[in-house]
Order: structure tokens, then C-alpha cells, then sequence
């Protein structure tokens, strides 16, 4: 299994970095932003076309490009972020459901879903002002639910 893992992400690394490396040999031209091939284009269509703004102030290249990696950097973590949590999640929530498979049906003893914790003191009586109190957590159940009484 190790080994198989290994030959994949080894042909995976192999597939990035011809994703990476083959362009730059066989692709022979200028690597030009976008925003210049819009500006000779447009002057291509209207000659006389003038901006209607020109920037505030100009960055050198070396701080674009910090920032445009800086800025890839970010967001890669971002989407790793949100990768590591919904796997951690969804880990949990597969060893929350082999968990209560092996506890039993809810009757005989297991969680109460969606309830809020009762912390039972020593005569059994819940504390604070709850809805729920002098009920046992096995009582919360909504098959075992109490009836509602008459509204003071």
C-alpha cells in the first residue's frame, strides 16, 4: 500500500513539474503580461484611443512580483486551510459514526442528539432554570419527549 502511494505522488510530482518545465522549452516568444497585450491591442483597433486615467504611482518590478506571490502565497494557505479542516472534519465525523455504531441503539444508552448536556447533582435534578430540568438525559430523547404543560 506504502509503495503504491509512494509510485503515485512520485509519477504526480514528475507530471507537475513537466507541467512546469516544457513550456518554457518549447514555447519560444515574449512572456508579456496581460495588461500590456491589451494596451497594443487597443491600439491596434483605435489608434487614437487615450486612457482615461493613468495610475497613482508606479511600483518597481521586483515589488509586483513580491506581491503577486505574496498574495498566491496567501491564498494557497487559505485553500489549504479549508482542505485540512474539511478532512479533519470529515475524519471525525467517520470515527464519531463507527463510534456510535459500536455503543449500541440510542435506547440502550447512546448520545442524545441534538439535546443540550444535562449534568445531573446529586439527586438527580438538573441545574439552572432549564426546560429540561428534573428530566434524566434518557428522558430527552424525542421519542420519550415530556408532554408540554399549560402556559402560566
Amino acid at each position: 500500500m506504502k509503495r503504491n502511494a509512494f509510485a503515485r505522488n512520485l509519477l504526480l510530482l514528475a507530471a507537475v513539474v513537466a507541467l512546469a518545465v516544457f513550456p518554457l522549452l518549447f514555447v519560444k516568444g515574449d512572456f508579456g503580461g496581460a495588461d500590456d497585450a491589451a494596451e497594443s491591442m487597443i491600439g491596434r483597433i483605435h489608434p487614437g484611443y487615450e486612457p482615461w486615467f493613468s495610475s497613482f504611482f508606479e511600483l518597481p518590478g521586483e515589488t509586483e512580483s513580491m506581491l503577486f506571490a505574496l498574495q498566491a502565497a496567501i491564498g494557497a494557505g487559505i485553500i489549504g486551510y479549508a482542505i485540512g479542516f474539511l478532512k479533519g472534519k470529515s475524519k471525525a465525523s467517520r470515527a464519531e459514526d463507527s463510534g456510535s455504531a459500536s455503543s449500541g441503539p440510542p435506547s440502550a444508552g447512546g448520545p442524545s442528539v441534538g439535546l443540550p448536556p444535562v449534568s445531573p447533582q446529586s439527586d438527580g435534578q438538573t441545574s439552572g432554570g432549564s426546560p429540561y430540568a428534573g428530566h434524566r438525559a434518557a428522558d430527552m430523547r424525542p421519542e420519550a419527549a415530556p408532554e408540554p404543560g399549560p402556559l402560566p
